[in-house]
């Protein structure tokens, strides 16, 4: 497939993929989206450059991809087709369905995959459409909290979907028939049904050594609030700060683990960690289990010109803890945002600090 060259922990790649593969482009914009890896198209292929992970995995999403030789055309509403142009969500469908799907304006889809598993999609996507084009459907603010709860489950950026309402009915009753241990759309947002959202079960009690772990990982002092689960505050964790702060430098995702169940243990439902979507490789099955339960939250990532470029996590922690009236949980100082003053009151008032070793 190519040879491999890079500095250590990062590699460039060649992978051939026939000039007139008609859905190139959309291959190039998900690996882009799905892996944060650069792209160049060649003439017989593309250049993936990036860490070591996410170019492996870019290379067999692409062996996948040349592989599948079942191919159909789907005629879809415009509402529908929108929830196609939404990155999260392609991979979303594609990873639950292991099937490809590229838009093909003006109101196509493009499906390719094995014919059973390309049925299984077309026949969820069906209903999807017929919901949305339920346009007399609004969502009431109950109906809101749910699908971001949903989203928050399934790794899903809330605030990008698509403003049409029915749209977003139409993705509230697919997740709601997806995850029946969620609130339904008629059903109010208490607290106990938010603790479902959030989590199928709760953890087993950690052995006493285990808890003292992740008292050392996560200060005792928090003072996030007193017994009452309905008092307490949804708690935004520093993953990549503590994953560190854990591993002595080294990225260790045990260490966010530890800490959500310690704070699980206080009887808080509603934690959730912040890692860049490029570290998803070293967190294997781990962070996919915390990112089922909804306690893992993957901010965009991609490479540029061959270097590694995130977004701005401190910020995003410090949105999301400011949006939902949340605790941050880092060692970091967050300097940077103290001139912002949505983002100073959560440091000021709302910031916990992590244990420095354990």
């Amino acid at each position: 497939m190519g040879n491999r060259v890079g500095s250590p922990g990062s590699s460039s790649i060649e992978v051939f993929v026939p000039p007139l593969t008609t859905e190139r482009a959309s291959l190039i914009s998900h690996l882009k989206d799905f892996y944060g890896v650069s792209v160049k198209s060649l003439t017989d292929g593309v250049r993936i450059s990036g860490s070591d992970n996410m170019v492996s995995e870019a290379k067999n999403y692409i062996q996948r991809f040349l592989e599948y030789d079942h191919k159909i055309l789907v005629s879809v509403s415009a509402s529908c087709l929108s929830i196609f142009t939404f990155s999260d969500l392609v991979r979303h469908f594609e990873q639950r369905f292991g099937v490809f799907i590229s838009p093909n304006p003006p109101l196509k889809l493009v499906v390719k995959g094995e014919p059973s598993k390309v049925d299984q999609f077309c026949t969820a996507l069906s209903k999807l459409d017929s919901d949305c084009q339920q346009s007399s459907l609004t969502l009431k603010s109950v109906n809101y909290d749910c699908l971001h709860q949903f989203c928050r489950k399934f790794s899903i950026n809330f605030y990008r979907l698509p403003s049409s309402p029915s749209v977003h009915m139409a993705l509230l009753r697919y997740y709601s028939q997806l995850s029946p241990s969620v609130p339904k759309p008629s059903q109010p947002l208490s607290q106990p049904l938010l603790a479902n959202a959030v989590s199928r079960r709760r953890p087993p009690t950690m052995m006493e050594s285990r808890a003292q772990k992740a008292k050392s990982v996560v200060s005792e002092k928090t003072e996030l609030a007193k017994t009452d689960p309905k008092k307490l505050r949804l708690v935004v964790i520093d993953g990549s700060n503590v994953a560190y702060e854990y591993g002595n430098k080294q990225f260790n995702p045990e260490g966010i683990r530890l800490a959500i169940e310690f704070f699980i243990q206080r009887g808080h439902t509603n934690v959730v960690a912040v890692v860049p979507r490029f570290r998803q490789a070293k967190g294997g099955v781990l962070f996919d289990k915390l990112e089922r339960e909804g306690h893992l939250y993957y901010s965009p990532s991609r490479l540029v010109n061959g270097i590694q470029r995130v977004s701005d996590d401190d910020k995003v922690i410090l949105e999301v803890a400011a949006r939902e009236n949340g605790v941050v949980v880092s060692n970091d100082q967050f300097r940077n945002y103290l001139h912002i003053d949505r983002l100073r009151s959560v440091i000021e008032n709302r910031f916990r600090k992590g244990a420095r070793s354990i």
